[in-house]
């Protein structure tokens, strides 16, 4: 066969609906929605399709279904076993290995949405604890960088030719 491979029609791969659905429901095209998960464009299609442009089989990873999965706030497993992908393996399905957390944030707005006043005020002062430093802790590397002072091309040059005898 050569050429262009067709993309499997919906009742062999019914995760195209789902996906199309989630990322319309975003008004996201499909480069959008797949910086956002963090994974090429071509990985996106090829998920949406069911088939690679190519003569390979289509054998998408658990964290990329998940990465899929979150950024368009679809649930992972529902993703991996329309992909064929079994959750209940213990390897397949980890959602902190993709690099996102365990909970979507459709999923927490539900939650947060759902909490009183007092639970609200818990939670957004654990949130904003996570992001403070500690009295008389050091700052991480990040820190440090972000806080340095930039020094510019010719106050560096001018720094090198003092230091030369």
């Amino acid at each position: 066969m050569t050429g262009k491979r067709p993309p499997l029609p919906d009742e062999e791969w019914p995760l195209r609906a789902l996906l199309t659905a989630a990322r319309d429901r975003m008004d996201l095209s499909i480069n959008q929605a797949a910086d956002l998960a963090g994974v090429s464009a071509t990985a996106w299609q090829y998920l949406e399709r069911g088939a690679r442009w190519d003569e390979n089989d289509l054998k998408p990873k658990p964290e990329t279904l998940t990465k899929v999965a979150l950024a368009v706030g679809l649930d992972p497993r529902e993703v991996m076993e329309l992909a064929g992908v079994d959750p209940d393996d213990p390897d397949n399905y980890n959602p902190s290995r993709a690099g996102r957390p365990t909970v979507s944030a459709a999923e927490f707005g539900n939650l947060y949405h759902m909490m009183d006043e007092r639970q609200r005020s818990l939670i957004v002062a654990l949130v904003h604890s996570f992001r403070e430093r500690p009295p008389g802790s050091s700052p991480t590397t990040a820190e440090s960088y972000r806080d340095a002072t930039v020094v510019s091309k010719p106050e560096r040059a001018t720094k090198r030719r003092a230091k030369r005898p």
